[in-house]
């Protein structure tokens, strides 16, 4: 065997020795691994010029895709090559830019974190944003560090950890290992930190529907009646809890209630009913000023006082990538700060979890309504979860996310699930939280 093909099959396998901690991280939920995961790749970067990387950099992308996030298919085949096609981007400017700066000392050890860092918050302005490469939401447990730092620091930590552990390995430099031990230390001290119980003196009870309603949309509109019904019976169980907040997911109701007197009135009333603030996820159609037969609507969540009032709408301002269907929300509607006499609320819908900076702004505790229509495998369905985790550790406060099929969770400030429901499941969860 030749030299050069020798050292190409020892690449390959410590990229498909990381691809298979990634697949063991998110199959099997052992976040930790996220550690530890980038280590081989980064080695192999270490090791080799930019031109010998190109093609395991596209295998390694087109690999993880098809393992560890094979549920894009379920969506749209032209989400799962997006992926695949930011990833490569992705590899190919940070193997780039890395490789010229790590031609200095210092910067040796320092080019991978940082240069990662910034393309995360670079790539976040494309259109499925940063995608997977934000890679905090793997670890968010990790206050009080991430209040300071934001999850891009933690991001930074992680990808600095393993640069470390590539880096040791390579040339067993005793001050690397010194470091490496450091980070650990940090990394135990926060994730026990996070491990407390968060308290305030201010309390709320909020009430998270999950309806586990049939994902067609067809199906949805053609049997409203048995869908509000759903919804109503288990808020009305919910009301004998006394919650202030109800909460059902995204697009819980299918059709525009603005257009149907008979609906409004009747989501009004279970509002009254229940006597707490009804918050839900709808679609509201845009005029059809065209012969386009697909009618256009936003991803909206309303909010219905206890008296039975409309007191708040949101559009989304982040809709779904690919769905000719949704369009973005005007200005006008797309203040994710709702204000109540209980509390101020940001609300996000969907899509808008990977978009974690648009949940940034002053209020007590965040909301986070989705459909994940799409899911039909539970393992992606706990890994989008993972970024409501981000969310609210970044945020410092208390998330709520009311799903349909699931995952339905409730994350306090120190990004820890506190209570949630198993995917796939007709249910109530209801906690006291804390502003």
């Amino acid at each position: 065997m030749k030299k050069r093909e020798k050292i190409f099959l020892q690449n390959l396998l410590l990229v498909l020795s990381s691809i298979f901690l990634i697949f063991l991280m998110i199959e099997h939920k052992l976040w930790f691994l996220v550690w530890v995961s980038f280590a081989p790749v980064f080695w192999v970067a270490r090791r080799n010029k930019f031109k010998n990387l190109i093609t395991l950099l596209i295998i390694y992308a087109i690999l993880i895709n098809l393992t560890s996030l094979r549920w894009f298919w379920d969506y749209k085949d032209t989400v799962l090559y997006s992926s695949i096609l930011i990833m490569v981007l992705f590899g190919l400017f940070f193997i780039k830019i890395a490789s010229k700066l790590s031609k200095n000392k210092l910067m040796n050890i320092l080019s991978f974190p940082i240069i990662w860092t910034i393309l995360v918050f670079v790539f976040s302005f494309n259109p499925l944003g940063s995608i997977w490469v934000n890679i905090a939401f793997f670890h968010p447990m990790m206050a009080p560090l991430i209040w300071i730092v934001g999850s891009l620091g933690i991001t930074f930590l992680i990808v600095l950890f393993n640069s470390l552990l590539a880096d040791y390995f390579l040339k067993r430099n005793s001050k690397v290992l010194i470091t490496i031990i450091i980070i650990l230390l940090v990394v135990i001290f926060c994730y026990n930190y996070s491990s407390q119980e968060y308290k305030t003196e201010n309390e709320i009870k909020v009430a998270l529907i999950q309806g586990n309603i049939d994902q067609n949309w067809l199906w949805r509109t053609s049997n409203m009646d048995l869908v509000i019904s759903t919804y109503e019976n288990l808020s009305l169980r919910a009301a004998e809890q006394n919650p202030d907040f109800i909460i059902w997911p995204e697009y819980s109701i299918s059709t525009d209630i603005m257009l149907n007197k008979d609906i409004y009135n009747r989501i009004s009333n279970i509002a009254k009913q229940t006597n707490s603030y009804l918050i839900f996820g709808t679609a509201i159609y845009i005029e059809n000023k065209t012969n386009v037969i697909i009618q256009k609507k936003t991803d909206t969540l309303l909010v219905f006082s206890p008296n039975g009032e409309l007191v708040g709408r949101y559009d989304s301002k982040f809709p779904m990538p690919f769905d000719e269907t949704v369009v973005k929300g005007k200005k006008h509607n797309s203040n994710n700060i709702l204000e109540t006499e209980k509390s101020s609320i940001t609300v996000g819908l969907c899509f808008e979890e990977l978009k974690i900076r648009s949940f940034n702004g002053d209020s007590d505790f965040i909301i986070s309504s989705v459909n994940n229509q799409f899911f039909d495998d539970t393992t992606g369905l706990e890994l989008v979860s993972q970024f409501s985790r981000l969310i609210a550790a970044e945020n410092k406060k208390y998330l709520v996310r009311s799903s349909n099929t699931g995952i339905t969770q409730i994350v306090d400030p120190y990004g820890k699930v506190i209570n949630q429901i198993d995917p796939n499941q007709e249910k109530i969860l209801i906690e006291n939280i804390y502003i």
